[in-house]
């Protein structure tokens, strides 16, 4: 409910893989790795938060683009039979 798939669809591009790695370094760089996130330190509430919020959102743009591939590759093709003749 939080991340509908109309909202998300602009941001799904499917097979272009390379731009969805670049999404997600970039990502990680800008917002889940940030100056907030100090080594041998307990996360603050906030970047917990924030880092919950990204991850929710990060699975429901994955699920998405997932079942986009299984409906492209599952998708029944029509192919016509020839009529019998008896």
């Amino acid at each position: 409910k939080k991340h509908p798939y109309e909202k998300m669809r602009s941001r799904l591009r499917p097979g272009q893989y390379e731009d969805w790695v670049a999404d997600s370094l970039k990502l990680a760089q800008e917002e889940v790795f940030s100056p907030d996130l100090k080594r041998w330190e307990v996360p603050s509430s906030d970047y917990k938060k924030k880092a919950l919020k990204i991850a929710e959102e990060q699975l429901a743009l994955a699920g998405y683009r997932m079942g986009d591939l299984f409906n492209q590759a599952f998708t029944t093709i029509s192919v016509p039979t020839p009529a019998l003749q008896f």
